[in-house]
């Protein structure tokens, strides 16, 4: 229940996995809380004081769907 990857939005800097790939569709209920989080992180990541080799890469598709990725 620990494992960041559950619930990501939730979790510190810190907890989440050093390399994020967030995909991200346009047409879904939650695009909202996932660019805050998007952004959340990017910001934690630029003021942070410490060099980091750690990535975070979003790719929104605007019109694509809740569950797209999964589609045939």
């Amino acid at each position: 229940m620990d494992d960041a990857r559950l619930s990501p939005i939730l979790k510190s800097i810190k907890d989440l996995p050093d390399n994020i790939l967030c995909v991200v569709a346009g047409i879904d209920i939650v695009t909202h809380e996932q660019l805050s989080f998007i952004e959340r992180v990017k910001s934690e990541l630029d003021s942070s004081d410490q060099p980091s080799d750690r990535t975070l890469e979003a790719v929104v598709f605007d019109n694509a769907f809740h569950g797209w990725f999964e589609c045939e």
